[in-house]
């Protein structure tokens, strides 16, 4: 125990294991001669023992899932960007020349030679960030909790909330407020390109309002998902009609170290755990990495929560095909993706924690300095779903 001296008695006792334990003595202060008819916390009187436990109780924070689902790189030294290079999709087969004779004797003719066209490759910028606090000296040492410790902890998880949210943004955008720009995040599918895909609960559409109470998410709308991150086959909207796209999307395939992962809110997993058929056939406790907050594994999908999936209300809008859509219910956008090969965060800077005296004005200063870049890297590996959280 600190050395701390008090005209206040410290009685001692013993815990029910034996520990020698003090407290203060209650007989130590007449209350009734100190505090007034009211007693209560605000009128709390200098002399009234009051105890303050050292640590401060943490309240629930957002912890980081995206993180895990996306390639993470790091800078080297004195670069400024790096270019992850991608194969963007396969060479069709009946994109190969072809000639009836690979050698040809009197040399007439030569083989028809095939251009390789499917080189790709993404840039990445990281961006610096900086955050600061500053603490007295008076308030470090005047505060029963160790300030500067929790400080510090609050801005590792800005950190932690920052890094994850943009990977989000960079992957299937946001829900904003109407007035406000949301963004699409990775490019969406159309007539003759692959990109990202969007899918909506039971009957709904691209078109404004059209999400009605009860389209919630469903064990058939994961089966959809996953068939169309699995097909050569995309789709795309178009005056609120779901058509095919001519364009050959990714055949992605979900495997141990790169599984597909659906990304769900707090309201979708209580839509899920209340469906007997994912219920019954989710998978529990397998011997395959637990991702961070997995509630289980349905149809080879590693169902995984979080509370940053982008959720919105009356009026709140997204980006889908190009468009604000509008809706009228309370909603979350849900995701299906191929983990690590959807997208990347590059960092510049990892992340650094410094604390320094800052004698001119009597007080420590914290700084949490990092840079980083988060986009996608195959549009077409992921698919987001739209339903309502009712």
């Amino acid at each position: 125990m600190e050395n701390i001296e008090l005209d206040i008695p410290l009685v001692p006792s013993k815990d029910k294991v034996g520990n020698r334990v003090f407290e203060l003595a209650s007989t130590s202060t007449d209350t009734g001669s100190i505090q007034t008819s009211g007693g209560t916390v605000s009128n709390a009187y200098k002399l009234q023992p009051i105890m303050w436990i050292r640590k401060a109780l943490d309240c629930a924070k957002e912890r980081m899932r995206f993180m895990q689902i996306v390639r993470q790189e790091t800078l080297p030294t004195g670069h400024k960007d790096l270019i992850i290079p991608i194969r963007k999709n396969y060479l069709a087969d009946g994109s190969w020349e072809s000639s009836s004779a690979e050698y040809d004797p009197a040399g007439t003719s030569e083989i028809a030679w095939t251009e390789i066209t499917t080189q790709g490759g993404v840039q990445f910028t990281p961006t610096n960030y900086n955050y600061g606090v500053f603490l007295t000296n008076e308030n470090i040492r005047t505060n029963v909790i160790n300030s500067v410790q929790y400080c510090r902890e609050e801005l590792s998880y800005k950190y932690e909330n920052s890094v994850d949210s943009a990977i989000r943004d960079a992957l299937i955008g946001t829900i904003v407020a109407s007035g406000g720009t949301p963004s699409a995040g990775a490019t969406e599918a159309s007539s003759t390109a692959a990109g990202s895909q969007t899918i909506f609960g039971g009957d709904a559409t691209d078109a404004d309002n059209s999400l009605d109470d009860g389209d919630t998410l469903t064990p058939e709308l994961i089966k959809k998902a996953r068939r169309l991150l699995q097909s050569t086959k995309g789709y795309y909207w178009n005056s609120n009609t779901w058509t095919a796209s001519s364009a050959t999307f990714n055949p992605w395939v979900s495997e141990p170290n790169e599984p597909f992962v659906l990304l769900i809110a707090p309201e979708q997993e209580e839509s899920l755990l209340n469906e007997s058929q994912f219920t019954s056939a989710a998978e529990y406790g397998s011997q395959a990495v637990i991702l961070s907050g997995e509630i289980g594994q349905y149809m080879d999908v590693k169902v995984v929560t979080t509370t940053k999936m982008p959720s919105g209300g009356n009026t709140d809008i997204a980006k889908i095909q190009g468009n604000d859509v509008s809706f009228d219910t309370n909603v979350h956008m849900c995701a299906m993706v191929k983990s690590q090969r959807v997208g990347a965060i590059v960092f510049g800077r990892k992340a650094e924690f410094k604390v320094f005296d800052w004698p001119s004005a009597d007080g420590v200063r914290m700084k949490l300095s990092m840079a980083y870049a988060a986009d996608s890297l195959y549009e077409d590996a992921q698919v987001r779903i739209f339903v309502t959280d009712v």
